[in-house]
């Protein structure tokens, strides 16, 4: 009996040891796949990223407001400030003198559509 019982834990460690040897290579094969997962969704995040930062640039644009003072209109057109006041006041761009100050506004689009058409010094 003794050697019948040995035999059936012999044939039950092998089985045990069978088991193991197939769940490691399949957990190889499921590690070499959760490896090439990971790799395309790192891909995947930094695409996103890139959109992110696409949207992040438009949302800047879009809160840009539609009438400029002076000194941001000059900004824009890498002028100085005494330049765009200069301008205006010799007609070569539009805008609007808000008060007796000297106060002026000028409305992006307006100046976009005149330096389209007549060149950035008028």
């Amino acid at each position: 009996m003794r050697d019948a019982e040995l035999l059936g834990r012999l044939s039950a460690l092998v089985e045990i040891h069978e088991r193991v040897a197939l769940g490691l290579s399949t957990g190889e094969g499921r590690i070499s796949e959760l490896t090439s997962r990971m790799q395309q969704a790192a891909g995947e995040i930094d695409e996103l990223r890139g959109l992110v930062g696409d949207l992040s640039e438009i949302a800047r644009q879009a809160k840009r407001p539609e009438w400029l003072t002076t000194t941001e209109l000059a900004a824009d057109l890498r002028l100085n400030p005494r330049t765009v006041r200069q301008w205006y006041y010799d007609g070569k761009i539009p805008g609007y003198k808000l008060s007796e100050k000297g106060h002026i506004r000028f409305d992006r689009k307006e100046v976009a559509e005149f330096i389209r058409r007549n060149g950035r010094t008028a």
